[in-house]
C-alpha cells in the first residue's frame, strides 16, 4: 500500500533511526501496516475502489449521452434546414 504524504516523513525518520542504530543500509525500505482485521481492511478498500469505479463509469456514460444528444440535435437541425431548401427548389 501507498503511505500517505503526511506519514511519509515519519516512516523515513524510522528508517534513518534504524540505519543508525543497527549500522544497516536500507535503500528501498518496505512499510507495512499491522491491523487487527486485515480482511475487513481489504473489504473496505475494495468497496471504496468499486464505488469510485461505478462513479467514474456513470460519469462517463452521462457525458457520452450528453454529447450524443447534442450532436443529434445539432445535426438534425442542420439537415432539416437543408431539406427545407431542397423542398423549396422542388416546388418551384
Amino acid at each position: 500500500r501507498q503511505v500517505s504524504a503526511e506519514q511519509r516523513p515519519y516512516f523515513r525518520l524510522a528508517v534513518q533511526q534504524a540505519e543508525a542504530a543497527y549500522n544497516i543500509e536500507a535503500n528501498h525500505p518496505i512499510f507495512f501496516y499491522w491491523v487487527e482485521d486485515p480482511v475487513r481492511q481489504k473489504t473496505l478498500f475494495f468497496s471504496a475502489a468499486f464505488g469510485n469505479w461505478v462513479l467514474a463509469n456513470g460519469l462517463h456514460f452521462g457525458m457520452n449521452t450528453f454529447c450524443i444528444v447534442c450532436f443529434v440535435v445539432l445535426f438534425n437541425s442542420k439537415t432539416r434546414a437543408a431539406d427545407t431548401h431542397l423542398k423549396m427548389g422542388l416546388n418551384a
